[in-house]
């Protein structure tokens, strides 16, 4: 019975140093949000201003904190040393002393696994491969991040120059209005001259409403990526043509170069997400290799031993023999994680290199059309318009060729946004894809 006291006692100690444990690592989990405030949007912001506040959104940086924290953990894990285990023995050995009580002994001490190391150390460089493999996905979505931010900048940019654009084109068809009252009141042009400009001047506002009502759909959107939290509408820095040329690359090279590519390719997060995934995989494979002798599960104890004949010591070994099992099914199932991550990693760089190349491919198309044509061609409509204006009040051409005139300098003006708005996209694009972020 008094072997009973110590257990009661060993018990006790051991649950209440368990309880205050507990107690000190629990604690309730308090986030702060902070969405952007209106202040934020009350200057037109440039396009780094917009990278710099998208990424710090509040809820996107939690997210990635978080990934980063439980990929931080795993490491932790591994590299934690293992616990003993307070081990207790109370044996009835089936006596009886001369008073009739019950003879027992009570074994107590600690278990240890002695060959925790066995695969420590590929445990450690496994978990060192995920954490570095979490941060290139993250990195990746932050690139896919400045790619979207940036394409949504160019286009509340383009937004603003169709607004300007189109409230000028609707102030030319109320004035192009009221000249043609005047020339129809003194016959000068047809009934139907006049009802068509009536009719192009009605356009021209619907037209430019609708452009209005487009750019603050598209501020809004923009503003909840940003980070805000209630609708607001922003207003970004025209960045004029900042933004047409990638840093280190020239359109006028029909491909990139070799060294180019290898070294873009070689930054692409995806790719390198997939090459640690690959030894994230040949790491496992290690540790199930060494599994095939389990030395780590091979457990040592040792405590004192008290019994009613006297008091000693007992101590014990417990190694585990792969007689049946050499871990054959974890062997090769880590094979097999390896062949397919191997194969992800070549399918991750060819499709980068497809990637940069087609986007380099569209960079060079639109830089194309941009100096050949959507640049020039709007300076060279509007003077066509001007000297149809001239040649209409000379009465050398009729109300409609003059009317056409603007028609198509209206409609070059809004394709020279178009391709400005495309190839800003894209040559950011294609900077980002080659590392330039």
């Amino acid at each position: 019975m008094q072997h009973l006291k110590y257990i009661h006692r060993l018990m006790a100690a051991a649950l209440s140093f368990a309880f205050f444990m507990t107690g000190c690592a629990t604690h309730k989990l308090e986030v702060q949000w902070t969405p952007l405030d209106a202040s934020a949007f009350s200057n037109p912001l440039t396009l780094e201003q917009c990278l710099d506040l998208a990424e710090k959104n509040d809820i996107r940086t939690a997210q990635w904190k978080a990934r980063l924290q439980t990929a931080h953990a795993g490491l932790t894990e591994a590299r934690a040393l293992p616990n003993p285990t307070l081990a207790l023995t109370w044996d009835d050995i089936g006596l009886k002393d001369e008073a009739g009580v019950s003879v027992s002994s009570l074994t107590y001490g600690v278990t240890y696994p002695i060959m925790f190391w066995w695969s420590r150390g590929l445990k450690i460089k496994a978990a060192k491969i995920n954490q570095e493999s979490e941060a290139a996905a993250v990195a990746s979505e932050k690139r896919q991040l400045a790619i979207d931010m940036a394409s949504a900048y160019f286009n509340l940019v383009a937004d603003q120059r169709r607004v300007a654009l189109e409230e000028n084109i609707a102030k030319d068809a109320g004035e192009q209005y009221r000249l043609a009252v005047e020339q129809g009141s003194l016959n000068d042009i047809s009934a139907f001259a006049v009802e068509q400009a009536r009719l192009d001047m009605a356009k021209a506002e619907s037209d430019f409403k609708e452009t209005q009502h487009q750019l603050r759909t598209d501020q809004l959107s923009f503003a909840f990526a940003l980070g805000a939290d209630h609708p607001v509408y922003p207003a970004v820095v025209d960045c004029g043509d900042d933004y047409l040329q990638p840093e280190g690359v020239s359109a006028q090279d029909e491909t990139l170069s070799e060294g180019a590519l290898k070294a873009a390719v070689e930054k692409d997060p995806d790719y390198v997400q997939k090459k640690l995934a690959a030894d994230y995989a040949a790491a496992k494979l290690g540790i199930e290799k060494e599994n095939s002798i389990p030395l780590a599960d091979t457990v040592a104890s040792g405590g004192p031993k008290v019994s009613d004949e006297g008091n000693s010591s007992a101590y014990s070994l417990e190694v585990p023999i792969p007689l049946l099992d050499w871990n054959k099914a974890g062997r090769e199932n880590a094979h097999a994680q390896l062949l397919t991550s191997m194969a992800d990693e070549e399918q991750a760089r060819r499709d980068a290199v497809s990637k940069i190349t087609s986007s380099y491919e569209s960079y060079r198309a639109l830089a194309w059309k941009w100096t050949q044509y959507a640049s020039g061609a709007s300076e060279q409509a509007e003077k066509n318009s001007k000297s149809n204006i001239r040649l209409y009040e000379m009465g050398r051409i009729s109300y409609g060729e003059m009317l056409q005139s603007q028609r198509d300098l209206i409609s070059v003006r809004l394709e020279a946004v178009d391709t400005w708005q495309q190839l800003s996209t894209a040559a950011w694009e294609l900077g980002i894809m080659m590392g330039n972020l």
